[in-house]
C-alpha cells in the first residue's frame, strides 16, 4: 500500500529549508539566494575548482522515482531534484517557489497560483503553467492506483469527462493556474507535491507511476539536477551524484557536486566520517553519542521540524479474513487506553533513546506549538502512566479473569461475552475467555523500536497482557500493517508544519494506503473537514484542530510515545558556517 509518511514534501523541504535537516543558508547546500532567507552563507576551505561535498546515512534511496520512495533519503533526494509551488521557510511558513503568489477566492474554495517565468528543467526545456497544471490533474486521476500526494489533493475535484473548467487545475490566465476544491481549503499554500515535467510523465500511467516506473533519469528544476549515471548507480548500490544547478531560480547551491552514500551499519558510517570520506553524517544517538569530542567534528541534535513521531498502533481493520486470526479486544478503547497508561514514555525516551527526544502524545509535535494539543492542559485527558489505574481499568472493563485462576497469575481474560460499539462506530463483540494476547510489529532497521517493544513486552505482562513480537523488514512490516496480520506495530509519521497532512492519516478519507490503522472515527471525520473549511479565521481552525487531536489522542488507537530529535554531525575542517539548526 501506499507509504509513507510526508517523505516528499518536507524531507524534501526540511533538506532545504527549514530548522532542522540540511538547513538552506546554513549548511554547505545554500540553496537558496532569496531576500526572504536571510543566512549567514557557508564558506569553504577547499581551494579546488569543483567543491564536492559528501552525506552519509544509514537507510537507501529505495527509488528515483517521487512516487515511489520511502525511506528518508529518497525524500532528500526528491527535494533537491524536484522544485513545489512553494517552499518553507526556517519557522515553517510557505515562502515563493514554483508559485510566486497564491490567492484564493473569498471562502478560500478555489486557489489561484502565480507561475513562476523563466525557470528551466534539466534538460533545458522551460517549465510552464501547463506542466504545474498537468502535476496537479496527474495526483488526482486516480487515488485507486496512484496514492502518494493523496493527503494534498484529496479535497480536489475531479472532472468529470469532457469537463474542461471548475474542476482539478486549470490555466486560467497566461502563468497562472487555479485550483478547484470541494470546500473551503486553508492550507492552499501548503500543497506540496513535486512538480514533475509533462513532456517526461504524460506517457506513464498512474498504476505504473505508483508501482513499476523507476524513473532512472529525473528531470526537474531543482537546486541540483541528476548525473547522467545516477540510474545504474542507484541500480549498483553506489554512491548517487548531483550536481548544482548553476542557473536555479532561487540561488545556485554553494557546491558543486554533491554525493549520497548509504551506509551498511553505523560503525562504519561513524568511521567515514571521522577519516574525512563524508562531510555530513544523519546518525542514530547511539552514533551521535559515539563522535563526542572528536577532532574536527560537531554535532547538532533537536527537535525534527518534520514533526516526526512513533506511535504503537492498534489496527482496527475489520474484515472476515483478518477477524478469524486477530483479537477482537484491539478494538476495545478501554483495552488501549489501559495499555497507554501501561506504557512509561519517559522511561522510553531516557533509556531506549537515550533522551534524544521529548515525551508524545499527540498528532501533532509541539515543534509547532500553536497546532500541537497538550493533553495535559486539561484535567482527566493526560493518560499518565499508572500501573495501578491501568490494572483497574481492565476489570472494570471486563478482563478480570486470568488464566492461572487468581488476580495477577497469567493472562487476563474476558470473564464475559463484551459488546459495545468501538471508535468506528461498529458493534462488536469480544467473546467470554478471550485472552490479551496481541502481536506487535517491529522494523528490522531499528534496533530502538525493538528495544522499546521489549520494554513492552515486560511492562505490559504487568497488567495481564502477553506481547509476541515479530521483528522484520520495514517493507514485510508495512505488508503486514496494511494486510491486517497484526494487532498492533510500531512505526512512525511525520509531516509539515500545518496540520492538514498529519491529521488526515487518521481520517476516513485516506483509508485506501495511508491511514494505517483503519480508524473511521465520525467524530474525528468531521472535526478533520470543518479544520479544513476554516480557511480565513486561524484561531477558530486551531481549536477544530485540538478538539480533533484530543478525539485521537483519548481512542488510544495511536499510543504516541516519543517526538524524535534528529541526530548529525558533520566535519568542521572542510566546511564552516553550518549554523544553528
Amino acid at each position: 500500500m501506499g507509504r509513507r509518511r510526508l517523505r516528499v514534501a518536507l524531507e524534501a523541504v526540511r533538506i532545504r529549508q527549514m530548522r532542522l535537516g540540511v538547513i538552506c543558508g546554513f549548511v554547505v547546500f545554500v540553496l537558496l539566494a532569496s531576500a526572504s532567507f536571510s543566512s549567514p552563507g557557508v564558506t569553504t576551505n577547499a581551494r579546488a575548482a569543483q567543491v564536492d561535498f559528501h552525506m552519509g546515512f544509514l537507510e537507501a534511496v529505495d527509488y528515483l522515482n517521487p512516487f515511489r520512495g520511502l525511506n528518508d533519503p529518497s525524500y532528500e533526494l526528491y527535494g533537491f531534484i524536484y522544485d513545489y509551488l512553494f517552499s518553507l521557510d526556517q519557522d515553517g511558513h510557505p515562502i515563493p517557489n514554483i508559485a510566486t503568489d497564491a490567492s484564493c477566492d473569498l471562502t478560500c474554495r478555489n486557489w489561484t497560483y502565480a507561475i513562476r517565468q523563466g525557470v528551466k528543467w534539466s534538460d533545458g526545456t522551460d517549465l510552464t503553467a501547463d506542466d504545474v497544471a498537468f502535476t496537479v490533474n496527474y495526483n488526482i486521476q486516480n487515488f485507486l492506483h496512484l496514492w502518494a500526494f493523496e493527503p494534498y489533493v484529496n479535497r480536489i475535484v475531479g472532472c468529470a469527462p469532457n469537463q474542461a473548467t471548475g474542476c482539478g487545475a486549470v490555466i486560467t490566465a497566461p502563468s497562472q493556474v487555479t485550483v478547484y476544491f470541494d470546500r473551503p481549503f486553508a492550507p492552499g499554500k501548503i500543497m506540496f507535491i513535486p512538480i514533475i515535467q509533462k513532456a517526461q510523465w504524460q506517457g506513464i500511467s498512474a498504476q505504473a507511476a505508483q508501482g513499476s516506473f523507476l524513473n532512472l533519469n529525473p528531470i526537474g528544476t531543482g537546486p541540483f539536477y541528476a548525473d547522467a549515471t545516477i540510474g545504474s548507480r542507484w541500480q549498483n548500490s553506489q554512491p548517487l551524484l548531483l550536481h548544482k544547478n548553476p542557473n536555479y531560480h532561487l540561488g545556485a547551491p554553494k557546491i558543486d557536486n554533491l554525493y549520497m552514500e548509504q551506509f551498511s551499519d553505523e560503525a562504519t558510517l561513524v568511521g567515514a566520517l571521522k577519516a574525512g570520506a563524508i562531510d555530513l553524517a544523519k546518525l542514530t544517538p547511539n552514533g551521535y553519542r559515539a563522535l563526542a569530542n572528536t577532532p574536527n567534528i560537531e554535532r547538532q541534535t533537536s527537535l525534527l521540524s518534520t514533526q516526526y513521531w512513533n506511535e504503537i498502533g492498534f489496527t482496527q481493520l475489520s474484515s472476515n479474513s483478518v477477524n478469524k486470526k486477530l483479537n477482537p479486544a484491539r478494538w476495545d478503547q478501554n483495552v488501549r487506553r489501559a495499555l497507554a497508561m501501561a506504557t512509561n514514555k519517559d522511561f522510553i525516551v531516557s533509556n531506549k533513546y537515550l533522551g534524544f527526544g521529548t515525551r508524545g502524545d499527540t498528532l501533532v509535535s509541539p515543534i509547532t506549538p500553536f497546532w500541537w494539543y497538550d493533553p495535559t492542559s486539561e484535567s482527566g485527558v493526560n493518560l499518565t502512566f499508572n500501573l495501578t489505574k491501568a490494572n483497574q481499568l481492565l476489570d472494570s472493563a471486563g478482563y478480570s479473569s486470568w488464566t492461572g485462576g487468581t488476580p495477577g497469575s497469567g493472562i487476563r481474560m474476558a470473564a464475559r461475552d463484551l459488546t459495545f460499539t468501538n471508535t468506528n462506530g461498529q458493534l462488536v463483540t469480544v467473546p467470554v475467555g478471550t485472552q490479551l494476547v496481541f502481536t506487535m510489529a517491529v522494523r528490522q532497521e531499528f534496533q530502538q523500536e525493538q528495544d522499546t517493544a521489549a520494554y513492552l513486552q515486560q511492562e505490559w505482562s504487568s497488567v495481564g497482557v502477553q506481547l509476541n513480537i515479530k521483528v522484520e523488514l520495514e517493507s514485510a512490516l508495512s505488508n503486514d500493517v496494511y494486510g491486517g496480520a497484526v494487532e498492533t506495530y510500531i512505526w512512525y509519521w511525520s509531516a509539515d508544519p500545518d496540520p492538514n497532512y498529519i491529521l488526515s492519516i487518521e481520517s476516513g478519507f485516506t483509508l485506501d494506503g495511508w491511514n494505517d490503522n483503519y480508524w473511521n472515527n465520525a467524530t474525528y471525520n468531521t472535526l478533520y473537514v470543518d479544520q479544513l473549511a476554516a480557511a480565513t479565521n486561524v484561531t477558530q481552525r486551531q481549536q477544530i484542530v485540538y478538539a480533533a487531536e484530543k478525539v485521537n489522542y483519548e481512542s488510544a488507537v495511536y499510543i504516541i510515545y516519543i517526538y524524535q530529535n534528529g541526530t548529525w554531525a558533520y566535519r568542521t575542517d572542510r566546511f564552516t558556517g553550518w549554523g544553528d539548526w
